[in-house]
């Protein structure tokens, strides 16, 4: 009996030996592409789900660095506004705009008096305009230089003039920025009063700050950033931001933009005294939450994948069985 079942086993299976590789091969088959088609679908939905948050996150990081650096710049200015204020209420100033005492000149402006306030001019007008006195510095080589002629272009013209000046109420104050041939310049601008703040008014005081260079990495400095100023006609400015100029839409919006797979921008249009653009400003930043996020995805594909390897293997066993 025993060899009767032995010899049954071991004969071959005939017709049915195609039928079993056929079915072993279509298991496969559905088993593979259902791995695919599953590795497929979570690696989009995972792309859409984790992909769409990170950049979200990752825009609104670089808007909030961007605009941590104009705070900065404000910042900069409301010291410049507040040294400003310190000298237009003064009793001495108030009468240097009127009687001209060379004493005041030879007492305060000094090379010191400008270095310790960080500053690139000073300057002393009547009501009508006229510069009762005025001072430049190079701060970087320590040198007294002629007052920049795009200044007193501005204080020539009319209009730039009106705006310039700060004589028809003791609560006035103007900040901001001057675009120069000399270059961009921070200015304050102030009624110049009493040491009570009480009138009338005598005049205006303007200080000035050239936002160079040397002022932009203190800037840097500050905020811990990577800025850079950029005229709006360059090229490094992206297109959409110089269509926000020519169209004069929201100038206060944030354009932020990829610059590679390791860093990305941040920009904003910073506008003058006259309330026009006049720089672009610009933040990079590395692209730490976008490659977490690739990191995030990767593992989360990896763990999918090797789930479903191990469930397919699993299939696979007892099919055969």
């Amino acid at each position: 009996m025993l060899r009767n079942l032995n010899v049954i086993l071991s004969a071959p299976r005939g017709r049915n030996a195609p039928t079993f590789r056929a079915l072993r091969r279509m298991i496969l088959g559905l088993i593979g592409g259902t791995l695919i088609a599953l590795i497929g679908i979570l690696y989009a939905s995972a792309q859409i789900i984790f992909g769409g948050t990170f950049a979200t996150l990752e825009e609104n990081n670089t808007s909030q660095n961007v605009l941590r650096a104009v705070d900065a710049l404000a910042a900069n200015l409301d010291a410049l506004n507040h040294s400003a204020s310190d000298w237009a209420h003064w009793d001495d100033a108030y009468a240097f705009v009127q009687d001209g005492n060379p004493n005041f000149i030879k007492t305060n402006f000094t090379d010191d008096a400008f270095l310790q306030l960080r500053l690139n001019l000073i300057l002393f007008l009547q009501p009508a305009g006229q510069i009762v006195h005025g001072k430049s510095l190079d701060l970087e080589n320590q040198r007294e230089i002629p007052l920049p002629a795009g200044l007193l272009a501005h204080l020539a013209d009319t209009r730039s003039r009106n705006v310039l000046l700060q004589n028809r109420r003791l609560e006035d104050r103007l900040s901001g920025i001057l675009l120069l041939p000399e270059g961009p310049l921070l200015i304050a601008a102030q009624p110049i009063a009493t040491s009570e703040g009480k009138g009338p008014i005598r005049g205006t005081l303007i200080f000035g700050r050239y936002l160079d260079d040397a002022q932009v990495k203190q800037l840097a400095r500050t905020t811990h950033l990577s800025l850079t100023l950029l005229p709006l006609d360059s090229l490094q400015l992206p297109s959409a931001l110089r269509a926000t100029h020519s169209a004069a839409s929201d100038q206060a919006a944030v354009l932020v933009q990829p610059l590679s797979e390791t860093e990305i921008a941040g920009y904003r249009l910073l506008t003058d005294v006259y309330g026009q653009p006049a720089l672009g400003l610009r933040v990079e930043l590395p692209r730490d939450i976008y490659q977490q996020g690739q990191a995030t995805l990767r593992f989360f594909i990896l763990l999918i994948t090797g789930i479903s390897l191990g469930l397919s293997a699993v299939i696979y066993v007892l099919a055969e069985k």
